[in-house]
């Protein structure tokens, strides 16, 4: 879950929501600077389908111990990702599930989802909070998720539906890089980041170069990109959100009661140039 804090309570975006909204961003990306992500269609894929281990998760919320939701927020931006220690066997057996029912409808998405996870459990975690069992068992199924990520490399060579330049490792780091920033400028919506921020890599335009895009906070769910990737100046994307009406809740069965009695809201996120 993701939380966003208002003046009553909090919004709660389910990853899967958050993953939509990117798709619908990835949707409009590329213009006469940027290059369209291509595979369209296996991109386009592999932004939907990157969250889906979050799926079981998000249907059954938990109260973290400040009596808050457990939920990523915008304080997180800028941070190593912390691996959830209460949760560890499940989050790993979920991205692996993820990778291998995506690539069952082909190997392209899925080595885009894989690349990510490896790189988000390995380069990018906070791994100072994990017992020495955790340790362990996190360091095997990175093993482990490495020979998948192999598999899934050579499925993608093997591939007759995927151009040849589609195949080198440039063009596939590439789109890798562009499912993260795509993502990241979700999360920053669906956290209601206030300030400004950056799209984590330089990004794949269509002279062969890559540009790094700024993200400047202009107002709620509101920021200005530059240089811009889209073709229309402005865009506006929605997303839905649940409202709880209570910033701290007592016990874990008041914040369930809570979540399920709250009403789905639609909030919009803005992007111009």
């Amino acid at each position: 879950m993701i939380r966003m804090s208002t003046q009553h309570g909090w919004y709660l975006v389910t990853h899967q929501d958050q993953a939509r909204l990117a798709e619908s961003i990835a949707r409009e990306w590329g213009n006469a600077l940027f290059r369209t992500p291509q595979p369209r269609t296996h991109f386009l894929q592999a932004v939907l389908h990157h969250q889906d281990s979050w799926r079981a998760q998000d249907a059954s919320p938990t109260l973290a111990a400040d009596g808050k939701p457990r939920a990523l927020s915008q304080e997180l931006v800028g941070k190593k990702y912390v691996l959830d220690k209460l949760h560890l066997d499940s989050d790993l057996a979920g991205r692996m599930q993820t990778v291998r029912l995506v690539a069952a409808d082909g190997p392209y998405a899925a080595l885009l989802i894989a690349t990510h996870f490896q790189n988000l459990l390995s380069d990018r975690a906070d791994r100072s909070a994990l017992a020495p069992q955790q340790l362990t068992l996190l360091d095997r199924f990175l093993r482990e998720h490495h020979a998948l990520l192999d598999q899934l490399q050579s499925e993608v060579e093997e591939d007759p539906f995927v151009a040849t330049h589609e195949k080198q490792d440039r063009w596939i780091q590439d789109n890798f890089h562009l499912l993260q920033a795509i993502s990241h400028l979700s999360f920053l919506a669906c956290a209601g980041f206030d300030r400004s921020s950056h799209l984590l890599h330089p990004l794949p335009l269509l002279n062969g170069g890559t540009a790094a895009i700024q993200v400047e906070w202009l107002a709620p769910r509101y920021f200005r990109l530059a240089p811009w990737p889209f073709v229309a100046l402005e865009l506006r994307f929605e997303f839905p959100v649940r409202h709880l009406m209570v910033h701290q809740f007592a016990t874990s069965e008041s914040f369930a009661d809570a979540f399920a009695a709250a009403s789905e809201e639609m909030l919009s996120v803005r992007l111009c140039a």
